[in-house]
Order: C-alpha cells, then sequence, then structure tokens
C-alpha cells in the first residue's frame, strides 16, 4: 500500500511541475512584448505580494503562538504582520503611478 502512494505523490510532484514550467514559458512570452515601464511595474506588484505573503505568514505566526512556543515571537508576530502587509500594500498601490 505505501508504494502506491509514493506514486501518487509522485505524480502529482509531477503535474505540479509541469503546470508551472508551462506558466513559467506564458509569463516569459508576455514579457517579451511587454514595454520596460511595465516590466518594472510587474516587478513592483511582485514585491508587494511577496510583503503581504509574508505579513499573513507572521499572523499565522501570532494565532499559532498564542497558547505555546516562545514568548518573544508571539510579542513580534503581530506588528511585523501589521507592518509586512502594510508595505505590501503600499507598494502595490504606488505601482500604479509607475504606468505613467
Amino acid at each position: 500500500m505505501g508504494w502506491i502512494r509514493t506514486v501518487i505523490d509522485f505524480a502529482i510532484a509531477l503535474a505540479a511541475g509541469v503546470a508551472l514550467v508551462r506558466w513559467g514559458r506564458q509569463q516569459e512570452a508576455r514579457r517579451r512584448t511587454e514595454t520596460p515601464t511595465e516590466r518594472r511595474q510587474d516587478r513592483v506588484v511582485n514585491f508587494g505580494l511577496i510583503g503581504v505573503t509574508i505579513g499573513i505568514l507572521f499572523a499565522l505566526t501570532y494565532i499559532v503562538t498564542g497558547d505555546y512556543g516562545p514568548p518573544w515571537l508571539h510579542a513580534w508576530s503581530l506588528p511585523l504582520a501589521v507592518a509586512a502587509i502594510g508595505a505590501g500594500y503600499l507598494l502595490s498601490f504606488l505601482s500604479g503611478w509607475l504606468a505613467r
């Protein structure tokens, strides 16, 4: 029974990898036709999305470490989450001005 699960997991990982490679190639093809300003705007939006993702991870860390875990991690997670989410949204918002 264990080898069947391994084969299924491998097939899922292979399918996800193929999908990611195809998506990446489509993105590269789209980027070839973009202007430098559009590329810069996409880069800033991506930095903003990364910041929001990090902020969400800090918020989840705050929730998880409430009952157990290091007290310093629980104390720092919420302010870092708010700062990262705020900075990410600000970057994404300001990227619209780069298109001008």
